[in-house]
């Protein structure tokens, strides 16, 4: 089967090869119509092949003609990849190249070159062999457009086109300056089509590429972004479109950190406070809501939403449009996500209110953030926005601190602070750790509650810690002391020593020290309650 399916692709290659230098052979006069068939037939439908070798011998009677057939056998391998000869791919380009440039005062040729390009394109080889060619495919595609602006194909074409080749060519920064600014190209297709959905989804496409190739500075002083905003409010259903404006937005609304107070920056912040007069906080909650199920919508609506939630008036605003209940969602709907993690905690730092913090947004919160600082307690930058909206909403509410540790926030802290104190990192987050662990302990039934989990998790650190904010260590679970259930787990000598030096009850000592004993524990073990010894506490 394998070497039925190699000599097939040997065949395949062989029918082009025919084709290609027949069709260079081809008088100049019927070179145009050549092309032009050899390219329609590279998009026609299969079943409709016959139909059309009938029309086209009654109509040109001629014997390039003949050719059809090699074009129809050759048209599946060149379509589908299975040309494997780069001088084939090579040819097959420069075909295509040279019928963009001869026959660029026609519109139909034009159009069908774009089209043939369009399909070769998807092909990551023939891209960079045609990247690779003297002829500037960029300039080619941009001539086309300029050529035939009021045509919306070749419009969508060359936009689409200018998309791919800027994925995998380097000549971004050619095209950004000087006589050529594809962004001017892209905006006017954008001005001229405002009721086509295909030119406006493949222009934010384009526009959010070159946001990304570190240009959203030039974009922004033209203004781009107006248009942008025009296409997420025109076509809200389209996800597409949605992920790229939303992305480009984003990225134009977001300054860079050396950016000192320029013409650039002004522009900066022109831009959001266009967003933000436009409502585009209401189009960008709306598309959280809708594409729930898009993680790269959720990312960027929460990028444009970030970039205007500093604005005085935009905080009430957004808890009035349900800013809070969304972002929540998203939360819950990709826990596992890192960077939406992230920018959701961020948000919600912002956005809390005493208003909005209800007794079912804060279990839901605290679960939230408790979940999110546990399952993300090595990435620095998820605990540090982490735990700063934390310590924002115990700001607004000191009865908060319950629903964390109800939702065991008291692990994720000890863990922080523990490693933190032991291995000397980072002192600021160590701080901030610090001032949340503080906000806390004030209450003092938690104090205890997290006296006994640090117990439990034979943390000896923490229980210094708790115990200094005055934690009781004669408190009891169960009829059974803090230092018996230390002993009946086998914890380490330094936890009894703090126990013992907090003022354990002599009666709790005298049974610790029968249950040390009963259990053969280290002789320093027993050694530290008997010199606890009568006397010590208050019966």
């Amino acid at each position: 089967m394998a070497s039925g399916s190699c000599q097939g692709c040997e065949e395949d290659e062989e029918t082009l090869k025919k084709l290609i230098v027949r069709l260079n052979n081809v008088q100049e006069d019927l070179k145009g119509k050549g092309v032009l068939w050899i390219v329609t037939l590279l998009l026609f439908p299969t079943h409709l092949f016959s139909s059309l070798q009938v029309i086209s011998r009654q109509k040109y009677p001629c014997a390039s003609v003949d050719r059809l057939g090699l074009v129809y056998e050759s048209r599946e391998c060149a379509a589908g990849g299975l040309v494997t000869s780069v001088q084939i791919n090579r040819n097959l380009s420069r075909l295509i190249l040279k019928m963009l440039t001869v026959h660029n005062a026609s519109v139909n040729l034009s159009m069908i070159g774009l089209k043939t390009l369009d399909l070769l394109l998807t092909s990551g080889k023939i891209t960079l062999l045609i990247l690779d060619e003297e002829s500037d495919i960029f300039m080619l595609i941009f001539d086309a457009m300029h050529s035939f602006p009021a045509n919306d194909e070749v419009q969508k074409l060359g936009c689409k086109a200018l998309h791919v080749l800027f994925e995998r060519g380097n000549n971004v920064e050619v095209l950004m300056s000087g006589n050529v600014r594809c962004y001017n190209i892209v905006v006017e297709a954008m001005k001229a089509f405002p009721i086509s959905e295909k030119i406006q989804e493949v222009s934010c496409c384009l526009l959010h590429r070159l946001t990304l190739g570190n240009f959203f500075n030039i974009l922004v002083l033209n203004e781009v972004h107006e248009f942008v905003v025009k296409a997420v409010q025109r076509y809200p259903e389209n996800a597409a479109l949605q992920i790229s404006a939303l992305s480009c937005l984003a990225l134009l609304s977001m300054p860079e950190e050396s950016m000192e107070d320029t013409e650039s920056h002004r522009k900066l912040n022109m831009v959001k406070k266009q967003c933000f007069k436009n409502d585009i906080q209401k189009l960008v909650l709306a598309a959280l809501n809708r594409f729930i199920g898009n993680p790269g919508i959720q990312k960027c609506g929460l990028k444009v939403i970030s970039s205007i939630a500093h604005f005085t008036d935009a905080l009430e605003v957004l808890s009035l449009e349900g800013a809070m209940d969304s972002v929540l969602h998203t939360l819950q709907m990709y826990p596992d996500d890192q960077e939406i993690q992230c920018l959701g905690l961020s948000l919600i730092g912002c956005l809390i209110t005493k208003k909005n913090l209800c007794i079912g947004t804060g279990h839901l919160l605290a679960k939230i953030l408790a979940s999110s600082l546990y399952r993300f307690k090595d990435v620095a930058e998820v605990q540090t926005e982490g735990f700063q909206t934390i310590l924002a909403i115990l700001k607004l509410s000191a009865s908060f601190s319950k629903l964390l540790v109800h939702h065991s926030f008291d692990l994720v802290i000890f863990h922080q602070m523990s490693s933190n104190i032991v291995e000397q990192k980072d002192q600021q987050f160590l701080n901030l750790c610090c001032k949340c662990f503080a906000k806390v302990a004030m209450d003092d039934d938690l104090k205890n509650v997290m006296l006994e989990r640090a117990c439990d998790q034979n943390n000896s650190i923490m229980v210094e810690c708790l115990l200094l904010l005055g934690a009781d260590a004669n408190q009891a679970k169960d009829g059974t002391s803090l230092i018996c259930q230390v002993c009946e787990k086998e914890s380490s000598p330094k936890l009894v020593e703090l126990l013992l030096n907090s003022g354990s009850r002599e009666q709790d000592v005298r049974k610790a020290l029968t249950i040390s004993i009963g259990k053969g524990d280290k002789p320093d073990h027993q050694l530290a309650l008997k010199e606890a010894g009568p006397g010590r506490g208050q019966q």
